[in-house]
């Protein structure tokens, strides 16, 4: 993966000027050329803010929460001014109170948190805290707080939170240490800059939809930065963008596998992403055709009688040569061991276009787990399916 930087210019006088400000966003290539950044939901129906320059021109974006879980991401509006973003995800969410930033002093403890390089450093969030040095970032510009809390490529976009759990501020920049040191002979140490709160404040606002949904901020301080995170654990996400959209290639088992249909190319990518960073692992799974109009739903004990409970776990899917990889996530207390899972040409809720199948994996999905399960389908897919207009879903899960 190659890591590249993007410098901003910055006019000290007409006579002289520094290369000064380092936008902390990673680009790498993975069949497709790819930015990543941090960011945070806002409202509990899942809009989400991260920094401008992290998405601008990007082509597809995915956020990817804590727990794994990938979600189509929109552009609802930009503040270029302030580089600010607001997405949007079509899913249910925990949200992060935004406090007024004109509530922050010098000296202020302030915690954040990100997703840098996560090529070297994994897909896990990192967290460190630090002081707000400046109310003024660079030659005093108003729009940022200048921190001591440690961010790197990645970072962009990620919350800055106060001990209350509350957003004071987006991590946007830090200090470019080299260039300083080419200029002026000194290094600079962990001079780094969030966008205030209150410009996303405005921004959001600005939404009538999100204006009436922003969160009352918390009151109550929290004890320490452990506890600071795990107040927003799950409203941060992990910011994919693309910037453009050739096949997507997966190795597996020494073989070649291209994203088709085309119609879930952009989320298949994103699942391939993942899984050729190693964060998502791959099984085995075996699949038996269910006889014609099985009434799985009506009669799920003629299955199992361990049946957990009627689920929507799968993420994406995809079939390649007669190959089904479907991404299933386990939200339960158990192991899963199997599946119902049914294929069907479009119109999708017809009955009689449903071909069903039972998935029986090789290696039980533990609780919490993510992984890609790979089966031999026992129906030629092309033939009774094909690639126009096809539908499949998870209908149950079964433990021990």
């Amino acid at each position: 993966m190659q890591i590249e930087s993007l410098f901003f210019l910055k006019f000290i006088n007409k006579y002289t000027y520094l290369i000064l400000l380092l936008v902390i966003y990673p680009t790498f290539s993975f069949a497709s050329e790819y930015a990543t950044g941090s960011g945070f939901f806002i409202t509990q129906d899942g809009y989400f803010a991260t920094n401008l320059h992290v998405i601008s021109d990007a082509t597809s974006i995915v956020i990817r929460d804590v727990h794994g879980n990938l979600f189509s991401a929109s552009l609802i509006k930009v503040d270029k001014l302030n580089d600010l973003a607001i997405l949007k995800i079509q899913n249910k969410v925990q949200a992060i109170p935004i406090e007024n930033s004109l509530s922050v002093k010098r000296g202020s403890a302030v915690v954040a948190i990100g997703f840098p390089h996560i090529d070297v450093q994994g897909l896990e969030p990192k967290v460190t805290d630090g002081l707000v040095n400046s109310l003024t970032g660079l030659q005093d510009d108003p729009k940022y707080f200048q921190i001591s809390t440690a961010v790197q490529s990645g970072n962009s976009g990620g919350p800055l939170l106060n001990m209350y759990g509350n957003i004071v501020g987006l991590v946007t920049a830090k200090l470019g240490a080299a260039e300083i040191l080419k200029t002026t002979g000194d290094l600079t140490q962990n001079v780094n800059y969030a966008v205030k709160s209150n410009y996303l404040l405005e921004l959001a606002t600005s939404i009538p939809l999100v204006k009436s949904k922003l969160i009352p901020v918390n009151r109550k301080r929290l004890s320490d930065v452990a506890g600071v995170y795990a107040s927003v654990e799950n409203s941060i996400g992990l910011v994919i963008a693309e910037h453009n959209k050739p096949n997507v290639i997966v190795d597996s088992d020494n073989k070649t596998i291209t994203s088709k249909p085309n119609v879930w190319e952009t989320d298949v990518k994103n699942v391939a992403l993942l899984w050729k960073s190693g964060d998502i692992k791959s099984y085995d799974m075996s699949i038996k055709l269910l006889k014609d109009n099985f009434d799985v739903v009506n009669s799920p004990n003629i299955l199992s009688t361990n049946l957990v409970a009627k689920i929507e776990a799968m993420n994406t899917w995809w079939v390649s040569d007669n190959k089904l990889f479907v991404r299933f996530y386990n939200p339960h207390i158990k192991p899963l061991l199997k599946t119902v899972f049914y294929f069907s040409k479009s119109p999708c809720s017809t009955p009689k276009n449903k071909i069903w199948v039972e998935i029986n994996f090789n290696h039980a999905l533990t609780p919490n787990e993510s992984a890609v399960y790979i089966g031999e389908l026992p129906f030629d897919y092309a033939k009774y399916i094909g690639k126009e207009s096809a539908c499949g879903t998870v209908e149950m899960a079964f433990s021990e």
